[in-house]
């Protein structure tokens, strides 16, 4: 038991907190602000990262972003809203790794008119954010879930 904060240890390395060498995951919407922070964090774990989203960084770019992880980030061009982009980028990362442990939804749609005023919000860009926000990680969940009940190693979503 600790008796004082002195004996508590500062956990400054994410290899101190939690292991994933080996595993795989996809972020959905990887390729935003919050997206390309998991994906370094979990990388620093030891993950292999699949970052989809609907538009990916040009490789050097990616590549300069995540110097120290190159080899165990990519970016996949996916639109959420298409089901069937959906299966497929799951499948394919299926084939490439043969396993699927673990799915983030963090898919943020920002259509046109997404800061506007509730009152001035459009009924389009409405159904823009849900399409993505909501559907898109539906069908991410959906196909995941598949992936991951297939093995038998589990996974989180």
């Amino acid at each position: 038991m600790i008796d004082s904060y002195s004996e508590i240890r500062d956990l400054d390395a994410t290899d101190q907190i939690f292991d994933l060498t080996n595993k795989v995951g996809v972020i959905a919407g990887g390729c935003g602000k919050l997206g390309l922070q998991f994906a370094k964090v979990l990388a620093r774990a030891g993950a292999h990262v699949v970052l989809i989203d609907r538009q990916v960084p040009d490789k050097n770019v990616f590549d300069e972003f995540f110097k120290d992880f190159s080899d165990q980030i990519t970016g996949v061009m996916c639109d959420v809203t298409d089901q069937e982009q959906v299966q497929k980028t799951f499948e394919d990362v299926n084939n490439r790794f043969d396993r699927l442990d673990f799915f983030i939804g963090n898919v943020m749609a920002k259509p046109e008119g997404y800061y506007d005023n509730i009152m001035e919000y459009t009924p389009e860009a409405w159904r823009k954010v849900i399409d993505a926000n909501v559907t898109g990680t539906f069908f991410c969940c959906q196909e995941a879930s598949a992936h991951m009940r297939r093995s038998s190693n589990g996974g989180s979503i």
